[in-house]
């Protein structure tokens, strides 16, 4: 193989070196450490290495809001990447490298493409049908994931609020699982389907760090948890160092899709714009609703609050209260969950979007609650220029500097601190993927592959820097 990608969700160097890894520490000794950061926390990383540019400008953001038709979505995958001809591999396939694809975030269905592909989870596939899913994640059609697998049930993806069984245990069995049977059934693929061009995606990381960063931080939190979480990053090393020993790469490259930091508070900006800029905007019917979701959650169990959900005299209201856009209409501006941005409505006049927006920076550069948590605005033509950013289709008319231990949720008080932290684990009382993680910007990339700029590069433009250099080669 000439290069093999390893992209390791969350990966960071602070979290890497606690740990007994002797195989990558070795790698990373010896390899070209790539100086990457992200853009913005919006942008989806995987999508950015695959289509070698910022979400904004397909649509490969964590949640994006259509303007045409009032509502946010977070889907993106395969038919979107399509429509770029310099996406990951096509670049390589029309330059006459077969290109080999597992577990890649956003990649669904599997690409036809001169290789093979299997798809990976996210990218909005949650809402979809099993069925749907494994009739269309193999390329070719005729791969039999369980069968590579050694005969045993292949494990897609793993969530702690899709377990079964919700306990930890569990929760580090199924992603070593997880794990072997990725690296298992792509070296098994990459031998009956030869490639010259590899990307394998490890999520497991990722999954501990969103629930468990503040105990990587400080061990003492809960040394019983430490002691699990420190196994599972050893057998991973074991586990790439076997990958390695089979594929022998020409070159490598391990790259993150983001960093990983601690989620401290939580910011609403709904809550903010009701109270200080247009009381129109909560919609008070989804708060409860919200507040009700939260508590079902808690204490009750999935399979009797989805059935309770499901019943059809409230199946159509629940769906009218997820969809934000409702009462967003009549508003003069609003935010959503995950976008660091505000929206002021386009059907107000001009001279009332200009006021409304003059009134918002003001405001929020100014309110000494965002202040003390690094929270200001600005104008989206400072900080996504027109020259870079072509496409505005997708952005708020005001961007929020977003630190990496904040997180936009669309519920809840204007700030809310993370009480889970620093605290012992329970299971019951996870009731999120993002417990108590968040992301940062740092990118964790290394490789074998030396390229002419190396410094300050946005992921977006060390993909395509790195796709260059090895047709070069």
């Amino acid at each position: 193989m000439k290069c093999l990608f390893i992209g390791i969700d969350a990966a960071d160097y602070n979290i890497l070196e606690k740990f007994n890894m002797p195989f990558i520490k070795g790698l990373i000794s010896k390899s070209n450490l790539y100086n990457v950061t992200l853009y913005d926390l919006w942008s989806r990383g995987w999508a950015e290495i695959i289509s070698g540019e910022h979400g904004s400008q397909n649509g490969a953001l964590y949640a994006r809001f259509d303007k045409s038709k009032t509502k946010t979505s977070s889907f993106f995958g395969t038919q979107d990447y399509e429509k770029n001809k310099n996406n990951f591999w096509k670049f390589f396939n029309d330059k006459g490298y077969k290109v080999g694809l597992l577990n890649i975030p956003t990649v669904f269905p599997a690409p036809k493409l001169k290789g093979f592909a299997v798809s990976g989870g996210g990218g909005g596939t949650g809402n979809l049908t099993s069925k749907y899913i494994e009739e269309n994640m193999n390329f070719p059609k005729d791969i039999n994931l369980d069968e590579l697998n050694n005969k045993k049930p292949y494990v897609r993806d793993v969530r702690f609020s899709k377990l079964k069984k919700k306990n930890f245990s569990n929760l580090f069995e199924q992603l070593s699982k997880m794990d072997e049977n990725h690296i298992e059934v792509f070296i098994k693929l990459s031998s009956k389907y030869p490639v010259d061009i590899g990307f394998l995606v490890i999520r497991s990381l990722v999954v501990i760090q969103q629930l468990f960063v503040d105990v990587i931080k400080k061990p003492n939190v809960d040394l019983d948890m430490y002691e699990k979480i420190s196994s599972h990053y050893e057998k991973l090393d074991k586990q790439i160092e076997k990958l390695f020993r089979f594929i022998e790469p020409e070159h490598y490259i391990f790259v993150s899709d983001h960093g990983q930091s601690i989620k401290k508070y939580s910011v609403n900006i709904n809550k903010y714009l009701e109270k200080y800029i247009d009381k129109k905007i909560i919609n008070k019917k989804k708060i409860f609703y919200l507040k009700f979701k939260h508590f079902c959650k808690k204490f009750i169990s999935k399979k009797i609050f989805n059935s309770f959900k499901n019943l059809s005299f409230l199946k159509h209201r629940i769906d009218l209260l997820n969809n934000q856009s409702e009462h967003l209409i009549s508003s003069k501006c609003f935010a959503f969950r995950y976008i660091p941005g505000i929206y002021i409505n386009d059907k107000i006049s001009i001279q009332e979007k200009e006021e409304i927006k003059n009134k918002i920076l003001m405001h929020v550069n100014n309110y000494e609650e965002f202040k003390k948590i690094g929270i200001f605005a600005k104008d989206v033509s400072e900080v996504y220029p027109i020259s870079k950013f072509p496409n505005r289709s997708f952005l708020p008319n005001l961007i929020l500097t977003q630190p990496s231990d904040v997180f936009f949720e669309n519920n809840g008080e204007i700030i809310q601190q993370n009480k889970m932290l620093y605290k012992k684990k329970i299971a019951k009382d996870i009731i999120s993927d993002q417990h108590v993680g968040a992301k940062n910007y740092k990118i964790c990339a290394f490789g074998s592959i030396n390229i002419d700029k190396k410094d300050n590069l946005y992921l977006f433009e060390f993909i395509n820097e790195i796709k260059n250099r090895i047709i070069k080669n």
